[in-house]
């Protein structure tokens, strides 16, 4: 009976709708950030993103000796890594110290920086300063003087460490006694120490501010300026972090105290978006039959059809991309269909309308949940 309604053209109206029907359940996805920390969990590093789509975004990564090519969903797929090229491998303080004896270096006391490591050693009677990349690049020693059998500062530094202090201050640094300020767990002490390293006094002067949980991170840096922060890397002793300051965003070094240690400007943060030009943005990405709804504080529920297939997507006030799920086909169900889905649901008595033009005239067309006619009701010539 409906088949031969379907070349008409037609509008359709269905009298009874369910609100039910239209309800969903949201689960919050990952934002850029998450992806970095999820590839740093799996050991990528310097990843870079080299495209930002709606559904996915394109990275660029290191894996031990290799750099690779891959797409991350927002669903938490990832494609197939391709090969682009090769990565330098990064070297731990072990091998730079082997290194360095190797080298004819003794009394080596590494302090690590944020890209390598300083190193103050001995060599034939001399005591050098030497930068090291995080690749192993070694730098042109530089004198400081002769190497005695009295300790410098940072054999100072060394010792006291590996009597468990950290965030060591000198407020003297001319033997015969130096005068340093450290934290020992969460008390911080003055301590006075001769030029063989032996502690002479120690005297309590305040507390320490005890290690940063990375997952607090978020919260610790927005009382600091800066908002929308994802931790990327949560790894001690060091935390890497993205984040907003104004409208520049940044990656930033953080200790494990919350001391940031460095900050780059890696690109531009979004302004807030309306649900119009949101709507235009996803129209730029191939994106149609486009309905947004407001979604309260966390930003907008999207619903649209890229291809065949329609789409949810959960978009921030910032137009970043939490989640994508697939609804289903994008093309509209037939009558019967409709009415089919209807009966499933446990309605009866659906009554539906059907307006179109016939033989130079317009109909409208009641039809029962059968898809049989009831009713005809001419409007006019077409």
């Amino acid at each position: 009976m409906l088949n031969r309604f379907f070349g008409l053209g037609l509008l359709f109206a269905l009298v009874l709708f369910d609100p039910a029907a239209a309800q969903l359940t949201i689960q919050l996805g990952g934002s850029d950030g998450d992806m970095k920390a999820m590839l740093a969990a799996q050991g990528y590093d310097r990843i870079d993103v080299a495209d930002r789509g709606l559904s996915s975004t394109t990275f660029h990564a290191c894996r031990g000796a290799d750099r690779f090519q891959f797409k991350v969903y927002w669903d938490g797929r990832i494609s197939t890594p391709i090969r682009i090229g090769g990565c330098r491998t990064f070297v731990t303080a072990a091998d730079v110290n082997r290194m360095l004896l190797s080298q004819g270096y003794e009394r080596i006391n590494l302090e690590e920086q944020d890209q390598g490591w300083v190193a103050v050693a001995c060599a034939s009677g001399s005591r050098v300063r030497i930068d090291i990349s995080q690749f192993g690049d070694l730098s042109q020693p530089r004198a400081l003087g002769p190497c005695q059998n009295e300790l410098a500062p940072t054999d100072i530094s060394a010792l006291l460490e590996r009597q468990g202090y950290d965030r060591m201050e000198f407020t003297n640094r001319r033997p015969p006694r130096y005068v340093v300020e450290a934290c020992l767990q969460a008390e911080r002490f003055e301590l006075v120490v001769d030029r063989f390293g032996n502690i002479a006094q120690r005297r309590r002067i305040g507390g320490c501010d005890a290690p940063v949980n990375p997952y607090d991170l978020p919260g610790f840096l927005a009382d600091r300026g800066l908002d929308r922060a994802k931790v990327i890397d949560a790894r001690p002793p060091r935390y890497r972090a993205e984040a907003c300051r104004g409208r520049d965003r940044v990656e930033l070094v953080v200790s494990r105290y919350g001391r940031i240690l460095d900050e780059v400007r890696i690109g531009r943060c979004p302004p807030p978006v309306s649900a119009d030009e949101l709507s235009a943005i996803m129209a730029r990405q191939g994106y149609s039959n486009i309905s947004i709804a407001d979604n309260g504080a966390d930003g907008y529920i999207a619903s649209a059809c890229l291809k065949d297939r329609r789409n949810e997507l959960i978009v921030t006030r910032f137009g970043e991309v939490l989640k994508e799920r697939e609804l289903g086909r994008c093309t509209s169900l037939t009558i019967e269909e409709v009415l089919r889905s209807l009966a499933r649901d446990g309605w009866r008595g659906t009554t539906a309308y059907v307006e179109g033009c016939r033989q130079g005239r317009r109909l409208r067309l009641q039809l029962n949940e059968f898809g049989e006619e009831i009713g005809r009701e001419r409007l006019g010539r077409c």
